[in-house]
């Protein structure tokens, strides 16, 4: 048989998913009782971001973790153990904070005027751009960060410049309004710029198309009067990716209302969480299309009794809200529920009790478990100081394979599942020797490619692992 065309086949033959911890439906939404985090934290958790390695990152307000200094920033192993060998650096107030990670694992943190990048010891890496020094700064808030499937970070918030150093009587600075894209290792992107009669206010929340790059932003967004141009919706904006807004999304947000969270489904629709405004008659939760008209297919009377404060959803669809309500639609759902892809409250998720206190923040774990933060002491009557980790369910379709490259490095690209971990494995023979693991990546809504740089001559056999 020639080696390429067995290549080929052997690949689209292999998708293969591990099974996921079992978890009995009668289960789901109780505590993770692996999931230990000791004392946990002695103030507020309001970030929680689970890196591709396992790592738990906490951001809020407090002072210690587990009884050990750690002034609003930690991070955890995914048992729920403090990592005590990751020791930050103090910058000041996080309370609300963006992080993530970047491919190469380091964490992007988003402190209160620039981005930061640190090492794995928690040290602040230098050779970022946006590094500890006092220059370059935004000179207002940064409010969110995320990253496209180029490695490529965007960072958003109130801010109007880059303050790039010092001067006489005023600073040096560069008009940035809003959002800024940076290149993996800081430089700002010049060629990503909003409109100019786009001149405030705010973006909190920012989620990229991961079929073609563009980016979703959610906040509010003020015109120049003067300039002749309206946005329709202009709490939620759709980005080309030289910054222009793009005219095929029209947002069916009322003018009035701040958006604060956006998810993305992998069909592209958007989930949205907005302030609640009392005296309009407009949700501040929903779904919209991916062209910005309102979802009629998505529940509109899934209304809980109190705030929410963060939405994700999962790889099957379904949807986890959070915040600090008490019921949903009628049914008793404390702080946490879930619902099916309709919006309807899915009754297999049932926390019981709860958490005592608001979710401020949720994260998907790698089986479909769910980490939140918050203000909580306790879950359900265990004793939880402000993080903890549910037991859930996520059942995802099988990623789809794009056609391989084979002439030279082994590249592959497919659909890659938010909080799939993705591994790409070879051997030489399928006589003898067992399947080695060369890269794994973390899925979240992209395009998933996986390399094998250096090739053995000969035959090698490969197939994509969905661990």
């Amino acid at each position: 048989m020639n080696p390429i065309y067995h290549l080929v086949q052997l690949i689209a033959l292999s998708l293969l998913c591990s099974p996921a911890s079992a978890v009995r439906a009668a289960s789901l939404g109780a505590v993770d009782q692996s999931f230990n985090p000791g004392q946990g934290a002695d103030g507020t958790v309001t970030t929680i971001h689970l890196a591709a390695d396992g790592s738990i990152y906490l951001i809020g307000e407090f002072l210690h973790f587990d009884g050990e200094g750690r002034t609003n920033f930690a991070r955890l192993k995914h048992d729920g153990a403090l990592d005590r060998q990751f020791q930050p650096q103090s910058v000041g107030s996080l309370s609300g904070a963006p992080v993530t990670t970047q491919a190469n694992g380091l964490a992007l943190l988003g402190s209160p005027s620039k981005p930061l990048r640190l090492l794995p010891d928690g040290s602040i890496d230098e050779s970022f751009h946006f590094n500890r020094f006092l220059y370059p700064r935004f000179d207002n808030a940064v409010n969110a960060v995320t990253m496209d499937p180029f490695g490529q970070v965007y960072v958003a918030g109130s801010f109007k410049n880059v303050i790039v150093g010092p001067g006489f009587p005023e600073p040096e600075k560069r008009e940035q309004r809003l959002i800024a894209r940076l290149n993996g290792d800081g430089i700002v992107d010049g060629f990503f710029k909003i409109p100019s009669w786009i001149v405030g206010e705010e973006v909190h929340a920012l989620a990229v198309q991961p079929s073609d790059g563009r980016l979703l932003a959610g906040g509010y967004f003020k015109t120049n009067a003067s300039s002749g141009n309206v946005l329709i919706g202009p709490s939620l904006i759709r980005f080309r990716a030289d910054g222009q807004v793009d005219p095929s999304f029209q947002s069916a947000l009322p003018v009035i209302g701040i958006v604060r969270h956006l998810d993305l489904q992998h069909d592209g629709r958007v989930l949205f969480v907005r302030d609640p405004l009392p005296s309009a008659p407009f949700r501040h939760f929903g779904r919209l299309n991916s062209d910005g008209t309102l979802d009629e297919s998505f529940d509109v009377q899934v209304i809980p009794d109190g705030s929410i404060y963060a939405v994700i959803v999962q790889g099957d669809g379904r949807v986890l809200i959070a915040g600090d309500f008490t019921t949903v639609n009628g049914l008793v759902r404390n702080r946490i529920a879930r619902l099916l892809s309709s919006g309807q409250v899915d009754p297999a998720f049932d926390p019981g009790p709860g958490p005592n206190g608001p979710v401020t923040d949720l994260a998907l774990d790698f089986d479909g478990k769910v980490l939140i933060g918050g203000t909580f002491t306790e879950v359900a009557g265990t004793p939880l100081n402000r993080v903890a980790r549910l037991l859930a369910d996520d059942n995802p379709p099988a990623p789809q394979l794009a056609q391989p490259i084979l002439d030279g490095p082994v590249f592959l690209q497919f659909e890659a599942i938010r909080r799939k971990c993705y591994a790409l494995e070879f051997r030489d023979s399928l006589e003898t020797g067992t399947w080695q693991t060369l890269t794994e990546i973390l899925g979240e809504h992209t395009t998933g490619t996986l390399l094998d740089r250096n090739p053995a001559l000969g035959n090698r056999f490969y197939r994509l692992r969905v661990k």
